[in-house]
């Protein structure tokens, strides 16, 4: 059997990391605020799509 060769790893570094404390006020709430309205958008679909379980079930017989 033939070896396959690995492959080589590659790491991307970035000169400047952004400390959390060095971001605007502005920009920590609207990252706070993206994640929150993505954690309520995917609850309200799985609601919505739990609730509507039985109509699905339904349509395949």
């Amino acid at each position: 059997m033939e070896k396959i060769p690995e492959a080589d790893i590659i790491i991307i570094t970035i000169d400047t990391v952004i400390d959390p404390d060095d971001l605007p006020q502005r920009a920590r709430w609207t990252i706070i605020a993206t994640a929150c309205l993505l954690l309520i958008m995917c609850l309200l679909l799985v609601g919505i799509t739990l609730r509507m379980a039985p109509i699905i079930d339904d349509m395949g017989k």
